[in-house]
């Protein structure tokens, strides 16, 4: 008796922007985007059509993926296609609309990926998520560094103690705590094994990914910062993303478990 191999998951992607699809038109040596993701794990899903209301997006992907349908919306996509796993990698204002779009009705997806950060408020975060208890979708925020080989080596090395007692731990990555510096907020919190229970960003202009001059960080130095609450103990405040002329530095710190003893998280 043989074994039929399963079909392929249908995949879709709603926003082909840089994380969407255009990263992979730069000479990085790797997959960066969702649907050079989806094409390079062609042996378990089939790319079954993408979404963006830009017009020069549409057409970049459609010159990657010929015979692939591209849509305006998520909705129409999803009414057309009815995708298994959906990639979100839209601008996160318009976030709490696509979820609405891509959980309505019966064509509701059975998982959705969706670009860090979920939202940039608690309100739309929860709604986002609610939508999806409610439907019974999966949801997943891509915070995929915490499932890289080195980090989770570097995890069970603490957890087994086969580093000793750890005092401090220090985590450098470039770029704006909502961009790749998000990614150093999450590792932060995996390897010191705690989990937010309260935060609050605060929303400030200089938070645009454009970027800001180094003349003006030096004016206005208080460029980010983040307010968390974890289990055991209050993180302090983010400390100000100050760039340099190539890149800005993330910082936070916070406390280790347990009182007086002087350990400390930290991004740098």
């Amino acid at each position: 008796m043989s074994l039929s191999r399963p079909s392929k998951l249908r995949a879709a992607v709603v926003g082909l922007g840089k994380a969407g699809s255009r990263f992979d038109e730069e000479p990085r040596g790797a997959v960066w985007s969702h649907v050079g993701a989806y094409l390079a794990a062609n042996d378990i899903y089939e790319l079954a059509g993408a979404a963006d209301p830009d017009a020069d997006s549409r057409a970049a992907f459609s010159r990657r993926c010929p015979g692939v349908p591209c849509y305006t919306s998520a909705a129409e996509m999803c009414s057309a296609i009815r995708p298994d796993v959906v990639s979100i990698a839209t601008p996160i204002n318009v976030r709490e609309q696509v979820f609405d779009d891509l959980l309505q009705g019966a064509a509701a997806p059975r998982a959705i990926i969706c670009e860090k950060p979920l939202a940039t408020n608690g309100h739309t975060r929860w709604q986002c998520v609610e939508r999806c208890r409610t439907k019974g979708v999966p949801l997943l925020v891509h915070y995929n560094r915490r499932y890289a080989s080195v980090y989770q080596r570097i995890c069970t090395s603490i957890r087994e103690g086969l580093i000793g007692d750890v005092t401090s731990i220090t985590v450098r990555m470039a770029n704006r705590l909502r961009s790749v510096g998000s990614h150093a907020l999450d590792l932060l919190l995996y390897l010191a094994a705690e989990q937010p229970c309260t935060w609050r960003g605060l929303e400030l202009p200089h938070l645009a990914q454009g970027g800001v001059s180094e003349k003006l960080a030096i004016q206005d130095p208080n460029l980010e910062c983040l307010m968390m609450r974890i289990i055991s103990v209050s993180m302090n405040p983010v400390d100000p993303v100050i760039p340099s002329s190539r890149t800005a530095v993330n910082r936070a710190s916070a406390p280790a478990r347990g009182s007086g003893l002087g350990r400390r998280w930290s991004i740098r």
